[in-house]
C-alpha cells in the first residue's frame, strides 16, 4: 500500500474519531444540565437532608446502646 493513503487514512479516521467524541461530550453536558434543571429542587430539599440526618444519628445511637448492652451483658 501507499504510505500517502494510509496517512490520508488515518487523519481522515482521526478526524472522525474526534468529531464523534465532542459530539458525544456536547450531548452528555447537554443531558446532565437537563437533569440537574429537572431535579434540582428534589436535590437540594434541605427536609430530604435533615431526615437522612436523622436516620443515621437513630443508626448511631441504636449502635450505642446495642454495644452498651452487649458491653454490660459480658
Amino acid at each position: 500500500m501507499n504510505i500517502l493513503y494510509l496517512i490520508n487514512t488515518d487523519t481522515y479516521t482521526l478526524f472522525y474519531t474526534f468529531f464523534i467524541l465532542i459530539i458525544c461530550v456536547t450531548w452528555i453536558q447537554y443531558v446532565l444540565k437537563k437533569l440537574q434543571n429537572k431535579y434540582s429542587t428534589f436535590l437540594n430539599n434541605e427536609k430530604i437532608i435533615n431526615h437522612c440526618k436523622q436516620i443515621l444519628d437513630k443508626n448511631n445511637s441504636l449502635q450505642e446502646n446495642i454495644y452498651k448492652l452487649i458491653k454490660y451483658n459480658t
